[in-house]
């Protein structure tokens, strides 16, 4: 009897380790099907930018078995203005957002700072002026962003903004009543400075807004007029290299709380491969899309260093007026000033 006994007791132990593994609550059986929205109104699934979000949506998928899906949004297909993103993912209707720096300063005034034209660029190159700006504003961003319970996921730096004209600009320090399309405060203020008249409007009008007469040029990065076929309409594009894009990706911050541990993990994990996807992306994405657009026979115009001088000397008082206009502004100036060695 003392023998049987004692050969059951590791049999029992085996079984009770067996049933602990097999009710634990966090086992891949259990997790939730859920299914989240990451939206954006960008132009097409094409765009450089927009294809390492469908490759993260499919990679969640598949680490998951399809339990939990993600939907990349292009155009309109949210149903609601560009303007009301943030709105949306504050509220939760969607859970994750790419948001340009320069559509949503509606909301968070300060992320203005990466819209000021010529600033990103003038000290040591575009990416490393605009990661040091990034970091040195990273704090306040994170603290305002939380007071919309929204969390940056990833931060990345697009393409530089260009002009594409549909007639020849005689001098591009005097535009002399062109109407350009724009897109926020920002960049209608450097349409104004230099003499032309801007028309904001989301980049999915503007090939229609030319082919109408609404406008006669385009500011966007180069990679959009050729996904958008803006060369269709426009031939004459003009490398002013304003300030790139700096874009967002957030996720709300109450959804992405109540997720399963697992979830969240492979998310951390997938933002970090996606910021490194973007980053490298980046650079190239500007010289294959000259390289097309090219190939489409439109006249590619480098800016002479004068006109680019007296351009500059035109828009630049506009860092100044846009740091007065509130207190984190301010803020966010003072503090890319001293990253970047700036005057105040």
């Amino acid at each position: 009897m003392r023998k049987s006994l004692k050969s059951f007791v590791p049999v029992l132990a085996l079984c009770t380790l067996i049933m602990i593994i097999n009710v634990n609550p966090s086992s891949a059986q259990d997790l939730p099907r859920l299914r989240w929205i990451l939206g954006t109104a960008e132009p097409s699934h094409q765009d450089w930018s927009i294809k390492p979000l469908d490759v993260m949506a499919e990679n969640i998928a598949k680490r998951t078995g399809d339990k939990f899906t993600m939907k990349v949004t292009i155009g309109g297909e949210l149903g609601i203005n560009r303007e009301e993103i943030p709105m949306a993912l504050q509220t939760g209707k969607i859970q994750m957002a790419y948001l340009p720096g320069g559509h949503i300063t509606g909301s968070i005034p300060h992320l203005g700072i990466f819209g000021l034209p010529f600033m990103i660029g003038s000290v040591k190159g575009i990416n490393p002026d605009a990661m040091a700006m990034y970091e040195a504003t990273e704090a306040m961003t994170v603290r305002e962003f939380k007071k919309l319970n929204i969390a940056p996921s990833v931060f990345f730096i697009s393409t530089p903004a260009e002009l594409i004209s549909k007639k020849k600009i005689d001098d591009m320090g005097d535009l002399k009543g062109l109407k350009v399309r724009t897109w926020d405060e920002a960049t209608s203020s450097i349409a104004k400075a230099l003499n032309g008249v801007p028309v904001v409007m989301a980049a999915t009008e503007t090939y229609l807004a030319l082919q109408r007469g609404v406008v006669d040029a385009v500011i966007t990065g180069a990679p959009a007029m050729l996904t958008m076929s803006l060369n269709e309409q426009a031939p004459y594009l003009y490398m002013v290299n304003l300030a790139p894009p700096c874009i967002f990706i957030c996720h709300n911050m109450k959804v992405f709380d109540d997720l399963p541990k697992e979830y969240k993990n492979i998310l951390e994990d997938e933002f970090k491969i996606l910021r490194n996807t973007l980053f490298e992306a980046q650079k190239s994405a500007l010289d294959d899309a000259l390289s097309g657009l090219r190939a489409k026979k439109v006249e590619i115009i480098e800016i002479k260093p004068d006109v680019m001088e007296r351009v500059k000397a035109k828009v630049k008082p506009l860092w100044g007026e846009w740091a007065k206009k509130g207190a984190t502004q301010q803020e966010a100036y003072d503090a890319v000033a001293k990253a970047l060695n700036l005057p105040k």
